[in-house]
Order: C-alpha cells, then sequence, then structure tokens
C-alpha cells in the first residue's frame, strides 16, 4: 500500500492515479479479510482452548494408568517366571527319586491329553474322559497301590479319598 501511495504521488496521469487508487482499495480489503479470518481463528482458539487441556490431562492421567498396569505386569511377570523356576527346579529333585519308564509314560500321557495325565475316579467316573469305569477298574483304583489306567482315554486313574 506504501508503495502503491508513493506511486500515486509521482503519477501526472489521471488514469494511472485512479489505477493506483484501485489498487490501493483492493489491497486494504485483502488485508481487512485476513485480518477477519485472524479474528475469527483467534476466538476458535479460544473456544478450543479448554478442550485441549482437558484432553491433555485426560492423556496424562491414561498414560499414567497404562504406564502403572505395565509396571505391574512386569511385576507378576518377574514373580511368575521366578516360580516357574522355583518349581522346574522343585520338579527336578522329585523326577530324581520317580522311576523312569512311569515318568516317561507320564510326560507321554502329559503331552499328549494336554491337561492332565493324572486324573481321579470319583463314584466310578473318569474326571478326564467322564466315562464310567468299569466295577472292577473302581475296585483296583481304591487302594491306590498300583497304576491304572482308564480304559477309555489312557490317563493314570486314582481314587479320591
Amino acid at each position: 500500500i506504501n508503495r502503491y501511495k508513493q506511486q500515486q504521488l509521482d503519477t501526472r496521469k489521471n488514469e494511472e492515479y485512479t489505477a493506483l487508487r484501485h489498487e490501493i482499495d483492493t489491497a486494504e480489503k485483502a488485508i481487512v479479510k485476513i485480518e477477519d479470518v485472524e479474528l475469527e481463528l483467534m476466538e476458535e482458539n479460544e473456544q478450543v482452548k479448554p478442550g485441549i487441556q482437558q484432553a491433555e490431562t485426560l492423556y496424562s492421567e491414561k498414560k499414567n494408568f497404562v504406564q502403572k498396569q505395565i509396571s505391574e505386569n512386569t511385576d507378576k511377570h518377574n514373580t511368575i517366571k521366578k516360580r516357574i523356576e522355583e518349581l522346574e527346579a522343585e520338579r527336578a529333585k522329585l523326577v530324581e527319586s520317580v522311576d523312569e519308564d512311569l515318568l516317561e509314560l507320564y510326560d507321554r500321557l502329559f503331552k499328549s491329553k494336554g491337561d492332565a495325565a493324572v486324573v481321579p475316579l470319583d463314584h466310578e467316573v473318569c474326571m478326564g474322559c467322564h466315562m464310567k469305569a468299569t466295577a472292577q477298574t473302581a475296585v483296583r483304583v481304591k487302594p491306590n497301590k498300583e497304576i491304572i489306567h482308564c480304559t477309555q482315554c489312557g490317563r493314570i486313574l486314582y481314587h479320591i479319598d
């Protein structure tokens, strides 16, 4: 605008003067529009600020919560890992006194059945496959003196006292 005004002062023709006046008016209108947009954006910014602050507060709360959960889960993981190591060491000690054939049978059953290789016989029903065992099998299992297998699933049975 200042440049146009300087040129306007230097001009000698009326047409040039009018053209420069038109350029000055156009530039001023553009400035007014830009200032209006700037004011609208500033108002919008003021309206959005509380929401942003709330979102930042919520974010920090959630972040702290997640960090706490991660820390707790890491602690639980380490505790479980330590407990597994203890149980494996205890199992290794207990396995030393077990017959190798019996241990091999147990391991094979545990791998094939997935959940339990040794299950109780409750009211003449195998708790592994839930099939009724024969009366003879129930009588043989009751003293818990020998290893008896379920005729249906092959799991090792024991009597509940």
